[in-house]
This record gives structure tokens, C-alpha cells and sequence, in this order.
């Protein structure tokens, strides 16, 4: 799910609802020196800027260009607030190769994303001026509080690790490669110190497959500890909506039925699907009056909503990772609750089915994750011999994890806490 702002001790765990604090006040810096460690930043779906430049021979309209240079395609405002919507959606949507089970851009289309292992690209999504910042601001206010106030210097001790958020992680090879590289160089850049990961949303499974892949004792060595923010670790019921009806982003100027033609094509969407290993098996993820669609018929859902691709990619990342295992390093997970956040996508009229529900049930969360996925992390309570912490914030919601200046004041009061030797 695209994410869109303003328009938009060892073994135990400890959790806590709290007030958000205010600017410099600071714990920490008791019983030893300061160390200030490294910090990567791995963003969420949509986190990360994506560039495009176009040699086309077709387009949805005669106004779409057909040959550009690089330009922004995410995340452009002026693209998804104009006639050139349709435009836009072709140019990110994916094709599905069923022969090397892989995903490719439409043909002409050629995209990078710009900025690995710095962090201005995370920080700002779009390149709109002044006047609209706010409304494109990311890893912004944690990265300058890091800087203005412990003394953090961007792209030396303070990096991103940007990535194509519309793949799943086994398409994501050459990227987990790099973060793996990028961990290692950060850490001899700054006199061998242990690399502390901030990740949001998608970035936090993302984070938790890369992480089970790594050797413990290169863990050992290199990660001093995952911060996870708002991270859906056993998927999300959303991703229903999504496939079946499209999402505007909570944007109501946006047709959530347009966008569903490129937001069904990323694999990461099926990889954030419901869980099996969370989930009870009849759970019902959306109803019409002729079926109830659980994880015991999800090949049934997409014949039904005539994407059957959706069962494709859905196969190829049922196994990518295993939610029962604990990541082997020190994690504080940090999540919100208190927004309404879709449980259940309901159908009266099958005539209406998939474009438009009748009815969407909602229930705890963070407003796009849902609480059974966001506190799954505490699962691994005593499961690990590294320190595994947790804290609730019955207020913030997804995106407001990382973008109020408030909860990104949190975050940074919590990495000055680490940097003294003391946890919060």
C-alpha cells in the first residue's frame, strides 16, 4: 500500500502507552561514554523516490508523453492530480513474466531509484518546492533532529537505503546485497561502530527476511539494534481492499478503481498479504453474498476478482518469510494504535463486485496496519537471547510513526538513549 502524507532485559519485552515528548529531552549518557552509532534507514512502500524515462510507442491518451528524459514518477504531484492519472498508472504499473516468475516495467519504460546510501531522497518523496514540503516529508524531521541535535552528519553516520518498493523480496536480491554491503561499509566508516537500522511499514519485513538470511555472528558484529516503526509483520487485511477495489490513499480526489491497475501489480502487495502463520485460517477478509474469502480459498479470490496474476505473485512470496522466528538482533518495536483500520471488506450487491464495496468493517490499528500484525514483534517475547523491547502509542497512526515532528522526536530521544549506553 502506497503510502501518502497529509494528503495522506535479554529476552524480555516491555510495553508501554505514552505521551509523545517534547524537542531535547534527552535520556541516556549514564554508566558510559557516548557512542553515537550509525544509523541506515530503510523505508516503507512508496518511501523511496523512483525516477523514469520513457521510450514508448503507445500510451493510454494521446497526451501521455511517450519519450522523456528521467523525470520524478513517484512521487509526483503534479502527475496524480491532473488528467495525467492514467498516464502515471501505466508508466509504474508491472507485467508478470509467468515463465521466470519475475515482474517488469511496461515496455519503454525504464526506472531507477536514485539515492542509496544517502538520505535526501527518503526525506522528501517529491520535488515540489517549499510551499507543498510538508506534505511530501518523510525521514525529514528524524534526520534533522539527528543532525541538529546529536550531532549526526548525513551520509557519513546517517544513511538510506532506498529500494523499488513495488517488488517483493525475491526480487529485491541486488538491493539486500547492498544493504548488507552498505551496513558493513557504515560501520568501518565510522571506527567499527555497531549499526543501529531505523525501518518503517514494508521496510520492517523486509528487514526481518534480510536479517534471516545473515549469519548470527555478522549480526553479532554489525547491527547494534533494529528500530521498527509501524512495521506490518503478518501482512495486512487492507491488501483486500486493495486488490479488489483499489486505494486512494485516503485522498478522495483520487479514484482508487484507476490506481488499482498498477497497485495490483507489485509483488509487494501480495507479500503483505494476510499471514497464515497469524491469521486464524477462516478468518473472512471480504464477503460478498455468494462467498466469504479467507486464507483457505485466496486462489478463489483472485479468479473471482479476474486477476488471477494476484495468485501467481501470491505463491511466489507465500514462503519468503517465516514470521516465528525472531530477527537474533536487540529490536525496540514501536507501533500505534487507535485509528480505524480495515478489518473486513463486505459486498451487498454483487453487481458492485470488485469495484465498490458497500460496507468496510474496520477495527484496531494504525489506520493501514492492523494491531495483530503490528504487535506480532512481541511474539518473540523470550524467544532470543538479545534484548527485545515495545511501545505503544495509542494515537499515532502509520504514517504519523515517522512524519509528526512529535513521534520523530521520539524516535531520536530513544537513539540518544542508546548512544549513552541506556535505554529508554
Amino acid at each position: 500500500m502506497r503510502i501518502f502524507h497529509g494528503i495522506i532485559v535479554f529476552g524480555l519485552i516491555w510495553t508501554t502507552s505514552a505521551t509523545p515528548l517534547t524537542f531535547g529531552k534527552f535520556y541516556g549518557n549514564k554508566g558510559k561514554a557516548p557512542t553515537r552509532h550509525p544509523v541506515i534507514l530503510v523505508p516503507g512502500d512508496g518511501g523511496s523516490k523512483m525516477m523514469a524515462k520513457l521510450n514508448k510507442t503507445s500510451g493510454p491518451h494521446y497526451w501521455c508523453y511517450q519519450h522523456t528524459s528521467f523525470y520524478l514518477l513517484w512521487l509526483n504531484l503534479d502527475v496524480l492530480f491532473s488528467k495525467f492519472m492514467d498516464c502515471f498508472v501505466d508508466n509504474m504499473k508491472l507485467t508478470y513474466n509467468i515463465t521466470d516468475r519475475k515482474t517488469y516495467n511496461t515496455p519503454g519504460v525504464e526506472t531507477v531509484v536514485p539515492g542509496f546510501g544517502t538520505t535526501d531522497t527518503i526525506e522528501n518523496l517529491s520535488d515540489w518546492n517549499s510551499i507543498f514540503f510538508s506534505y511530501t516529508q518523510y525521514f525529514y524531521h528524524i534526520v534533522e533532529n539527528m543532525v541538529t541535535q546529536l550531532n549526526y552528519t548525513r551520509n557519513v553516520d546517517v544513511v538510506g537505503a532506498p529500494y523499488d518498493f513495488r517488488k517483493a523480496p525475491n526480487e529485491l536480491g541486488v538491493f539486500l546485497a547492498n544493504l548488507t554491503r552498505l551496513t558493513e561499509q557504515v560501520y568501518y566508516r565510522n571506527a567499527n561502530r555497531r549499526v543501529v537500522l531505523v525501518t518503517h511499514s514494508y521496510g520492517c519485513p523486509l528487514t526481518l527476511h534480510w536479517l534471516h538470511s545473515r549469519p548470527q555472528a555478522w549480526k553479532d558484529k554489525f547491527i547494534e539494534q533494529w528500530v521498527s516503526l509501524a512495521g506490518p509483520f503478518a501482512g495486512t487485511a487492507l491488501s483486500y481492499e486493495v486488490y479488489a477495489a483499489g486505494y486512494n490513499l485516503n485522498v478522495w480526489e483520487l479514484s482508487g478503481s484507476r490506481l488499482r491497475q498498477e497497485q495490483r501489480t507489485s509483488p509487494s502487495l501480495a507479500f503483505l498479504s494476510p499471514s497464515p502463520q497469524a491469521w486464524p485460517k477462516d478468518y473472512v477478509f471480504l464477503s460478498t453474498p455468494e462467498t466469504n474469502y479467507t486464507l483457505q480459498n485466496v486462489q478463489q479470490f483472485f479468479t473471482d476478482i479476474n486477476y488471477t496474476v494476484g495468485w501467481e505473485m501470491r505463491k511466489d512470496t507465500a514462503g519468503l518469510l517465516d514470521i516465528t522466528q525472531p530477527p537474533g538482533v536487540s529490536m525496540y518495536c514501536v507501533y500505534g494504535n487507535g485509528s480505524a483500520t480495515t478489518e473486513r471488506v463486505v459486498y451487498t450487491d454483487m453487481a458492485k463486485f470488485p469495484d465498490s464495496p458497500d460496507h468496510v468493517v474496520k477495527g484496531a490499528g494504525d489506520g493501514t496496519v492492523n494491531l495483530r500484525s503490528l504487535q506480532w514483534c512481541e511474539s518473540w517475547r523470550g524467544r532470543q537471547r538479545q534484548p527485545l523491547a515495545s511501545r505503544l502509542y495509542p494515537d499515532a497512526d502509520h504514517m504519523g510513526m515517522i512524519t509528526k515532528p512529535a513521534m520523530a522526536a521520539e524516535i531520536v530521544n530513544h537513539l540518544a538513549a542508546l548512544n549513552g549506553g541506556q535505554l529508554v
